[in-house]
Formats: C-alpha cells, structure tokens, sequence
C-alpha cells in the first residue's frame, strides 16, 4: 500500500482551511482514529486531536508509505503488461509528480491493483468573493477559515456570516462566544443544525442487523428536533418540507448554541 499526498503534511482540509477552535462538526464516531495510545478521543474532537491522531497514524502503521509533495496526474485502467519502468504489478497505472525539487518536479509511473480517491467533495479551493461598492464598508471582511479571524475583535459587534454550511455554523458559534453582539447568517438555502443530544441518541441507539436505526426512534428524535426549533424560534430549512433532512450536498452539522443564541436573539438567519 502507498499513500500519494499532495501537500506537505497529513490531514488534508483540516491541516490547511480547519481553524484552531474547529472541531468535528458531525458524525464524530465516523472521524474517529483507533485509540491505542494517547489520549482518548473526546465526542466531536477538536483539530488539535485530528492531526495528532493523523500524525501517529502516519508516523506508526503507515511509516515509509506516505510520499508527501506528490500530485497525481492521470490514473489509467490498463491490463496486467509488465509494462517497463512501473514499479509494481497491477492493473492501474498512476502518473504522479514527485514535487520535493522545488521547480523540477520529476514524473513517477507505478502500477497499483486498487487505487482510493480521497479528495474532499465539499469544501474544495477557498473562493474569493467580492460585492458591489464592498470598498464602501466600514467592517473588517475575513474569511472564516485557515485562522482568519483569529485576531479579530467581536465584542460588541454586530457580524454577517455569508453561507449556510458548517463553517458557516462553526463561525456563528465562534462569534458569539467572542462576544458578539448579534449574528446574521445570509445564505442561499438554510443548513440543518441539530441539538448535540439528538446526534449523540443516533450512535448510542441500538441497530438492526443491517446496522440501520429503528424507523420509529429516528422520527421520535426528528420530532424532538422539530420541536427544539420552534421552541428557541428557529426558522427550519427549506428541505425538511421537501421530505429531507439536510440541503443537497450539505452535511448536517451539530450545535447547541445555534437553537441557544436563536432563543436568546443573538442569531438569525435569512
């Protein structure tokens, strides 16, 4: 086995866009690592465990199969050949750029019988986004990942959180613990955002043989969660009435301050 990383260290998006407060927004059990030694992982880890744990793994079980500073090129399905200059036998032959020369990157060929992708499909390249007369505004304009507000003063200020997915949830609960005043999420379509409890009774409730949840526990929960809503004045999303629970192509994230800071009017969203 052979891991082909592109940049520089482990941990993909949570090395290079996470933010030093973030923590596993979701499904936490599904991120978790084998706990040998070290501590124990917490429910929703923040990143500092993330990578300590992608750091072990990588320097332990994986030693001396992770080549860092290789971009992959091309992966071609290809019949067992033997083909000349690849380095093992296999039915896929993958290009990759070894990328450690700085300037002169050198082209590897090997063969492998399988090949994993595991590319991120959410967050992908930061975009760069600018408004009509943004150079009129008063405020600081950051982006909320890779630390960029790390510095900023929000007591007292009132902040607009522009998109509706988990960095999105991550920021407005940042904010307010920074002492905001009041948060205003804009997004094109609202996100779900679930009490802890509810993401906690998913992983603790007892399975099926095909390892689903019983149907009638998951629409007690969803009821509960419903109800949670409407209590602290949360507006649901658009997608519950079209039967799903969270957008297309968003995740579900998980914070309790989002129904608190609702309740309490410091957040809201349009």
């Amino acid at each position: 086995m052979l891991v082909l990383e592109k940049g520089s260290d482990v941990g993909g998006v949570w090395s290079t866009e996470g933010n030093e407060w973030s923590r596993v927004n979701h499904s936490e059990p599904a991120y978790r690592m084998l706990e040998k030694d070290g501590p124990r992982n917490f429910f929703h880890p923040p990143k500092s465990q993330l990578l300590w744990d992608c750091t072990r793994i990588a320097s332990s079980e994986l030693a001396h199969r992770i080549r860092l500073r290789s971009s992959v090129i091309s992966v071609s399905s290809v019949e067992q050949t033997g083909a000349a200059g690849v380095e093992i036998e296999g039915n896929y032959i993958i290009e990759y750029d070894d990328l450690r020369n700085g300037d002169a990157p050198l082209r590897q060929r090997i063969r492998a019988n399988q090949v994993v992708l595991c590319v991120n499909r959410r967050l992908g390249k930061l975009r760069q986004v600018s408004w009509k007369n943004e150079h009129l505004f008063k405020g600081e304009v950051r982006y909320g990942v890779g630390n960029q507000i790390q510095d900023v003063n929000f007591v007292g200020k009132r902040v607009l959180i522009v998109g509706g997915g988990a960095f999105a949830t991550e920021n407005a609960r940042t904010v307010i613990e920074k002492g905001a005043s009041s948060v205003l999420v804009l997004s094109r379509r609202r996100g779900s955002s679930m009490p802890q409890i509810i993401d906690y009774l998913g992983f603790v409730r007892p399975r099926k043989e095909t390892f689903e949840n019983d149907a009638t526990g998951s629409a007690r929960s969803f009821s509960a969660w419903q109800q949670a809503y409407e209590a602290c004045g949360v507006s649901p999303p658009e997608c519950w009435k079209e039967g799903r629970i969270a957008p297309v192509g968003h995740t579900i994230t998980v914070s309790d301050i989002w129904l608190v800071a609702h309740y309490y009017g410091l957040l809201s969203t349009r």
